[in-house]
Formats: C-alpha cells, structure tokens, sequence
C-alpha cells in the first residue's frame, strides 16, 4: 500500500512506489482520540485540542507528497485535484450535516434554531472558520450553546488549504521551470516562506485578539506548511530508517504530542508560539518515520490504533454534534450516557466509513449520472435549502413575536387573565382553549431573547477586556 494509498482520493505512480506509513494511521488515531476526550471529559485531557493541529500537518505532509509527484499541469489538473477532495471528504460531511440539522428540528429549543440554522450553511460551505471568528469573540456570543456544527471550523481550513495548495505548488514548480530551479529547492523556499510568515502572523494575532486568530486560516497555514516541508524533502521524509537518530527524533516527536495534551489547557493564547510543540513533534514523527525495532511503532502502528486512524475522519464528524444534542435527550448527561454517546459515535463512525466513505466514494468514480461536480452542486443545495428553512422560520417567529405589547394583548384578549413572562406558564394560560402550544404561548417568545439587550450594546458603551478564547 503506497503513502497516496493512505489518503484515499489519489494514485501513486507505479514507477515510484513508497512503503506504507502505519505510523500515520497512528498519528490519526492520537489526534483524533485527544480531540474526543478533551470534548468529553476536559479535565481529563485538558489540552486535548491539539489534535487538530497534529491533522494539519498530516494533511500538509500527504497532499504535498501527492502534488510535488504528480503537480498540476493547468486548471484542468486542479480542478480534478478538486474533484478527488469532493468524493473523499464531503458525502461523510454531508450526511452528518444533514443528520445535525435533523437532530436540532427534533431535539434542540426554537431559540438556537436561528443562529444553529445558520452555522449548518456555514459548515456546508466551508467557511465556518470564519464565521466563528468574527461572531464568538463578542461577548453575547461567547454565552451562545455551541452548535452541532461548530467543529467544522477545522475541517473548513482544511478545505481552504485543498483550494489554495494545488495552485501553489504549481506556481512553484513552474518558476523553478522557468529559472531552472531543483523542484525540490524550489518546494522548500515557497514552503519555508510560508512557515515563517504564518508564524509570526499567528503568534501576533494570538497577543492580539486571541479569539479571533484561534480559527483563522492565516494563523494556521504554518502548521501545513510544516507537514509540507517534511514531504519537500521527498525520500529522505518517507524511507524507513532504522538508525539511532531517527529512533530519538520519533520518541520526542511523540514525547511533545503527550506532553501538550497533558499540559496545554484551553486558557492558553493559541496557536502562537506554543503551537510549535505539538507541530514540530507531528513533523518529528514523521520525517523520522522510524522502523527501529524500539521505535513508537508499537503504540502507533497497532490494529487499535489503526482502526481508529482508518475511521478517524467519521469519528470526528459524528463525535461533536452527539455530545451536543445527547444531552436534550437524557435528564443528566452524565458519565453512562457519555459512554452510551461515545458508542454511538463509533457505530455511526464504522458505518459511515465502510458505506459513505469507501462505497459511495467509489460509486461516484464510477457513475455517469452522478459525478462530483453533480454531487458537490446537490448536495450543497439541499443542505442550503435545509438550513435556509430553519433560518427564516426562526426569523418569521422573531419578527412575530417582537411587538411585545401587541403579543401581551392578543394572548391576554384569548385567555382572559395575565400571561406575560413567567404567568404565561400557569394553569389558565396552559389549558385555555385556542393557544397554541409551544412557545408562542409566552409573551415575549422566548425567541426573543437574545435580542432583549440594553441600549449599551447598541451604544458601543462598554470597557473591554482582554480574554483568551476557551472554546476549543
């Protein structure tokens, strides 16, 4: 099984194969495993976020692997590159947006409708990232429930990154064409520049406006570009290597990846600088791709672990928008219904990835009436149309409901008796005959809410103080 055979979507040339990287199904299965449990029990593994960043440098390390063996020749060439990203990654992520939306017309109040309605589109057209980024560091915002699809934020950088990268790497290699330039010379200064600008652009950001800078694509093209040096060092990256540094380099590789889950916690200005741990210890692992008979191969190259790593992009799809609506179905949320949450993750996981990833991945490559362009342009409009519809239902319902003192007379005309706020909830106001049930039975909806806000919010009239951004 060649390295491309390990990201599915591309196709190794026969005259150059490369052995098989167990070590990053490994380094899959931690990423993906850290981010699980910080989500679900945070004080266990308080800095279990960095697991998204060790998928950043994976991502970086695989697809510019992929590029610089086969790089774009014209658009037509990229545009295919698109194509492969499309039947890889979206069916999975569209099915789990798809279910979320179901879940929260099923499960979650009226009142997240709008706001949730929303991030649905945002997460079906990648740009979540963004989205978060400018809402969630205002103050009424970070008291907002988290969404169901706010952990496409990540998944929205990668995606990006596939839009950007093929093009680069082409311009690249033109230039190092065109003025005779090694390919792999001119791989590492465009690699390279990029590292450095990211980085000091991250660690500004992040002393700056922390919040701001934790989901932005800017602050985070560093972190593939790490991956993307280690593979612009061509065999030297991916030949298996049994000497002594190499067997150093992948134990303190996996030493960093430990020690910053364990350390970091979400109150920590990040990325910035102390994202370069957990980086450069993934770009450690794998540049050294040890095969010492004492190297971390026991711990990452397992059937456990390969599991995992197999079924780690399902994982992390389904993961999020579980612990997020579980809780509306159970009294306490506690310990057995996590455990119960973290089953169904994995059943959904296993069979999202055996039926949505592989056969339907494969149906596409070979369907003439669904192609992924077809599917890329039905499957964003129905999802559109789907969160649309919860969007400007929730609106129609606020806008109803916004005359406070219109709503008051006409509830307390129908029920003969006071039912503003709380009175709304008693005994005549609940059985009288011709109110709805539901929330419109309330004056003020409780829709309303979150546009009940003092005149100082509208004035701009409050100190601000700085805060790190929690919410991983």
């Amino acid at each position: 099984m060649s390295l491309q055979q390990a990201e599915p979507g591309t196709t190794a040339r026969k005259s150059k194969p490369t052995v098989f990287r167990g070590d990053i199904q490994g380094l899959r299965a931690i990423a993906v495993g850290v981010v699980v449990i910080y989500h679900f029990w945070p004080k266990a593994l308080p800095g279990g976020f960095i697991g998204v960043d060790v998928f950043f440098v994976i991502s970086g390390f695989l697809i510019t692997t992929h590029l610089l063996k086969r790089p774009p020749q014209n658009i037509r060439d990229v545009a295919q590159f698109w194509m492969r990203r499309v039947k890889r990654l979206l069916p999975a992520s569209f099915l789990v947006i798809l279910a979320g939306l179901l879940g929260v017309w099923l499960l979650a109040p009226i009142t997240l409708w709008q706001d949730w309605g929303f991030q649905a589109i945002a997460a079906t057209f990648y740009f979540q990232n963004w989205y978060l980024s400018t809402s969630k560091v205002d103050y009424l915002a970070e008291a907002d429930a988290p969404s169901p699809f706010q952990h496409f934020w990540s998944l929205s950088v990668e995606e990006q990154f596939y839009l950007i990268w093929p093009i680069l790497i082409g311009a690249l290699l033109f230039a190092a064409l065109r003025f005779g330039w090694k390919r792999r010379n001119a791989a590492l200064l465009g690699m390279g520049t990029i590292f450095a600008l990211s980085l000091g652009f991250s660690i500004y950001a992040t002393a700056t406006d922390a919040g701001a800078a934790y989901f932005s694509t800017f602050t985070r093209a560093w972190e593939f570009a790490a991956g993307a040096l280690v593979a612009a060092l061509g065999q030297r990256a991916y030949a298996a290597k049994k000497d002594l540094t190499s067997l150093a380099g992948a134990w303190i590789g996996l030493a960093a990846l430990i020690f910053s889950a364990l350390a970091f916690a979400g109150e920590m200005p990040f990325p910035g600088y102390i994202a370069l741990v957990p980086v450069l210890g993934t770009a450690l692992i794998l540049l050294s791709h040890s095969t010492h008979r004492y190297s971390p191969g026991i711990l990452l190259e397992n059937r456990v672990m390969r599991f995992l790593g197999d079924n780690s992009y399902a994982i992390y799809l389904w993961h999020w928008p579980i612990l997020i609506l579980a809780p509306y179905t159970v009294a306490e949320f506690g310990v057995a219904a996590q455990i119960g949450a973290l089953v169904l993750t994995l059943l959904l996981s296993v069979l999202t990835q055996k039926l949505v990833e592989v056969r339907f991945r494969k149906f596409i490559e070979v369907s003439k009436l669904l192609t992924a362009p077809r599917f890329l342009l039905a499957g964003s409009a129905t999802l559109a149309l789907a969160a649309g519809s919860f969007y400007a239902m929730s609106g129609n319902i606020m806008e109803e409901s916004k005359d406070v003192t219109a709503s008051i007379k006409r509830v307390n005309a129908q029920v003969g008796a006071d039912c503003f706020g709380s009175n709304g909830l008693s005994d005549a106001c609940v059985e009288a005959k011709g109110i709805p049930e539901g929330y419109k039975q309330l004056a003020p909806a409780p829709i309303v809410a979150k546009e009940d806000k003092p005149d100082v919010y509208a004035d701009d009239c409050f100190a601000e103080q700085a805060d790190n951004y929690a919410k991983r």
